[in-house]
Order: structure tokens, then sequence, then C-alpha cells
């Protein structure tokens, strides 16, 4: 018997995908420092347009969603979100920066395991 898949799935899945988009700009551009990220403009609009989605989308999902994968900073993503919408000076660049050096990839293996552990669920 096939699981069901909710609508928070999608958007899970989403926000997973995003996370990688923001990875797929960091090797081409080959964002590492924080010097070569504020250098491309490209780049910067890139991950700032992918995290404000993110923050779209984490405000989509249901308290319940939240709730079950309580391990996630939704509250930080939309913090982020809400970075990139207001000016962005130069605090708000190393905020962005911290978050694609250090937080984006544990956070992208976070939504790939949960995820994977969907299509487990529907497949058993």
């Amino acid at each position: 018997m096939f699981g069901t898949v909710e609508v928070d799935d999608f958007v899970l899945q989403k926000i997973g995908m995003h996370l990688g988009m923001i990875g797929d700009v960091v090797s081409k551009y080959k964002l590492k420092d924080y010097e070569k990220f504020t250098d491309s403009h490209i780049a910067c609009s890139s991950i700032g347009m992918n995290i404000l989605i993110i923050g779209k989308l984490v405000k989509q999902l249901e308290e319940k969603t939240r709730k079950r994968h309580n391990h996630i900073a939704w509250d930080y993503l939309t913090v982020l979100a809400n970075t990139v919408v207001n000016n962005l000076d130069a605090l708000e660049m190393e905020a962005i920066w911290k978050f694609v050096e250090k937080d984006r990839e544990p956070l992208k293996k976070q939504f790939d395991k949960i995820m994977d552990d969907k299509m487990e669920e529907l497949w058993s």
C-alpha cells in the first residue's frame, strides 16, 4: 500500500531544491570566501532570491509540519529571508554569507533526509 503525499511534502521538497540551487551558485561562481561572494552581483542576487523563496515557502508550511521537524530552525530561515527583503548592508551580507558557508549544507542534508524518509514511507 502506498502512503499519501501532502502539500507540505511538496513545500519541503521545494525548500530542499532551493537550498541545492544555492549550492549550485556557490560552485558555479567558485565562492570560496566573503569577498568573492560580495564581488559577484549575479551570485548575490541569485542566492538572495533563493533565500527569499525559501522564506516564503517556510511560511506556507502547516504548524504540525514545523513541529514534526522541530530540529530545523524555521524562524532562522524566515528571518534570513526578511533580511534579503530589507536593505542589505555589510552586516546583513555577512549573515547571508554565514548561512551559505556554514548553515546551508547541513540544512540541505536535513531536507534530503526528510525527503528520503518520506519516500521510504510512501513505498512501505
